[in-house]
């Protein structure tokens, strides 16, 4: 099994660059992790849960909605597997269309994984909260 965290901060860091409330996506994505209706629907109604899309906008109960629709397809055993379904829905891991977002999820999780190993006295474990906050640090010195 995978470190969630990781998974979690990567798919917050690809979708909406680490930010708390980014803007809505095209087709009507909404958080920190671009939740879409139909996958927060998805998750409704396996749980027996009563969350809004609106609940999507608040980063713990997003983090909830994703952990929970990657358990309920079985996605928790790679990143890729994660990643690719977090996009693509159930069959997402073979869809061609998910390809070019697991190489972005990749890059990402091969920059944490350099953060971690530079500085490696520095208490950095690559979770939601510590990876935002260094992506924060670095787009504000550029």
């Amino acid at each position: 099994m995978i470190d969630v965290n990781v998974v979690l901060a990567i798919l917050w860091l690809v979708e909406a660059g680490g930010r708390l409330y980014p803007l809505d996506g095209a087709a009507g994505e909404v958080g920190p992790y671009q939740i879409t209706k139909e996958y927060l629907t998805d998750v409704n109604q396996y749980y027996g849960t009563e969350l809004t899309h609106k609940d999507c906008q608040n980063l713990t109960k997003a983090r909830w909605v994703v952990y929970s629709y990657l358990k309920m397809w079985d996605a928790l055993d790679t990143v890729e597997h994660a990643c690719r379904v977090h996009k693509g829905g159930p069959q997402g891991l073979s869809k061609e269309s998910t390809l070019a977002y697991w190489i972005r999820c990749h890059c990402v999780w091969n920059g944490l994984r350099a953060l971690s190993r530079e500085n490696p006295d520095d208490g950095f474990h690559p979770t939601i909260r510590t990876a935002a906050s260094r992506a924060r640090q670095s787009s504000a010195t550029e």
